[in-house]
């Protein structure tokens, strides 16, 4: 098991009004590129 970890930082613009932001395409953009079929942990 590799001890190596991937980071991305994302940015959001948000507004005064709460709102909910779905991240589902960036967290499976994110999992392509870094785990490309492998197990791991997505905080």
């Amino acid at each position: 098991m590799s001890d190596s970890f991937t980071t991305t930082v994302l940015n959001i613009t948000t507004g005064t009004a709460e709102t909910v932001t779905d991240l589902t395409r960036e967290c499976e953009e994110f999992l392509t590129r870094a785990a490309s079929g492998r197990d791991g942990l997505l905080n």
